[in-house]
């Protein structure tokens, strides 16, 4: 992916291909919180407490940033091993799938950076 992608635009991207689907409340509060996506997808919920939207966004975070991020960095430590056991040989394509991984990894991490989201 271009290093020109806005972080808005990469933020907007992790929710889109997010492995995990989110729902549409999901989805909502992203848009409204971080100012994501145009103002007819992102319109704003309003009949749910703090505590309550809280715990969604979490759950939305979870799915599309530090879940992916996790398990993309454990995949590709899994092919590097893989790498290392049959080397140059048969291993060459693991290694540049990890390095694709890492690559994807660091595209969703930009997000967290960008919009101040702290992992737990």
């Amino acid at each position: 992916m271009s290093e020109e992608i806005s972080a808005k635009k990469k933020f907007e991207i992790a929710i889109l291909e997010s492995p995990m689907p989110l729902t549409s409340l999901e989805y909502k509060l992203l848009a409204q919180r971080y100012g994501l996506f145009s103002e007819k997808d992102g319109k704003a919920v309003t009949s749910m407490d703090c505590e309550e939207s809280g715990k969604i966004l979490e759950s939305a975070l979870i799915k599309c940033l530090h879940s992916p991020i996790k398990t993309l960095i454990k995949e590709s430590n899994n092919r590097v091993k893989r790498y290392f056991r049959y080397e140059e040989k048969d291993g060459k394509a693991d290694l540049e799938l990890a390095c694709i991984m890492l690559r994807r990894a660091d595209f969703l991490n930009d997000c967290r950076i960008a919009f101040g989201i702290k992992c737990k």
